[in-house]
């Protein structure tokens, strides 16, 4: 027996042989989105006389909803062709996001012209958002390494240790037999 893993995303986006009418149907949708971000770059640079502030708001508004389409399509194909990787690593990023954009936005729990409580309230759920971001990521590439060890031990023919790993990896508490006695 061998253990082969799997292709992630978006390598396996390119593995024609693998896809049903769901995932050619979010293929095509991620190839339309990509087109419609690169419109909103158009968009956003070109015939662009003056940088007069309310025309410059609406251009760098609209880029941002292009940007938006694109990174929910994005995430959208991700967990169609890679349920595995999808949670951790997705999850991380839309934390992230959130943090930068709650810092940055004037709209938040307490107003930003409230000046000592408005910093506060920017910096805990802000980058307590980030934190927690940073600590999903780490989480997910964790899981991802105990994988791949997992899969390094099978290969040896340690398949005992393998599946310890595995079990570990996955958040499953395993005793030996000799610890209860």
């Amino acid at each position: 027996m061998k253990i082969q893993k799997q292709r992630t995303f978006p390598a396996n986006l390119f593995d024609f042989s693998e896809y049903n009418g769901m995932k050619t149907l979010v293929a095509f949708i991620l190839a339309l989105s990509i087109l419609y971000f690169l419109s909103g770059i158009w968009g956003l640079f070109a015939w662009q006389d003056s940088w007069y502030w309310p025309d410059s708001i609406h251009k760098v508004a609209s880029f941002g909803f292009h940007f938006f389409v694109l990174v929910t399509v994005y995430c959208i194909a991700w967990l169609t062709f890679d349920k595995t990787s999808f949670e951790g690593y997705i999850l991380s990023f839309f934390s992230f996001v959130f943090g930068i954009v709650y810092i940055i936005s004037p709209f938040d729990l307490i107003p930003d012209v409230v000046p000592g409580l408005s910093t506060i309230d920017d910096a805990l759920v802000g980058g307590g958002s980030i934190f927690m971001s940073v600590l999903s990521h780490l989480r997910a590439k964790k899981k991802s390494e105990h994988s791949k060890d997992a899969i390094r031990m099978f290969e040896q023919g340690n398949n005992l240790e393998a599946l310890r790993i595995f079990f570990i990896a996955n958040g499953i508490a395993i005793e030996d037999d000799e610890h209860e006695k």
